[in-house]
């Protein structure tokens, strides 16, 4: 499914207005955080910015693509220079999304294939849908030395479990 996001199209007056208009202040918040409240916002308020900027309830897919590239730390407060940043990334995806080539001719695609020339894959952009949790990849961390320790640790986990199931069914 191809979406186009209108995120490129909106100044960033209008994200940096948004911003500012749910800044924390000298609250009981920022003395807990230690952080400025001047210049950090709730990340719970994420979504009512984006509805502010957009002057609309945003359609869901919309709201995958904004999560995605701005609620990416579990911290409980964004300042001003993470919350650019992200709108950065949003507005270089909303902008520059591609779509898969396609041919009209087996031959042209054969010529493609054969000198390498095609786009490389990137879900996160070919799709021009936003990764989901489900779609990721696991963590490089998971995989320990080509996955041979993962996959052994897997076994003797799955050893034990088998020899309490049959301590358990001999009693």
């Amino acid at each position: 499914i191809s979406h186009e996001y209108i995120f490129h199209t909106l100044p960033i007056d209008q994200y940096v207005d948004a911003f500012n208009k749910y800044l924390i202040g000298d609250s009981d918040i920022s003395v807990v955080m230690e952080v400025n409240g001047d210049t950090h916002i709730l990340r719970a308020k994420l979504g009512d910015i984006l509805k502010d900027i957009l002057g609309r309830q945003p359609r869901k897919y919309e709201l995958d693509c904004w999560f995605t590239h701005l609620d990416f730390d579990r911290a409980g407060v964004l300042g001003i220079e993470e919350y650019l940043k992200g709108v950065q990334r949003l507005m270089a995806f909303s902008e520059g999304t591609s779509v898969p080539t396609t041919f009209t001719s087996y031959d042209t695609q054969r010529v493609e294939w054969i000198h390498h020339s095609r786009v490389g894959y990137e879900p996160q952009q070919t799709l021009r849908a936003p990764l989901t949790t489900s779609q990721e990849d696991a963590e490089p961390s998971a995989c320990l030395d080509d996955g041979r320790e993962a996959k052994e640790e897997e076994r003797d986990a799955l050893g034990v479990a088998k020899a309490l199931l049959r301590r358990k069914i001999s009693d």
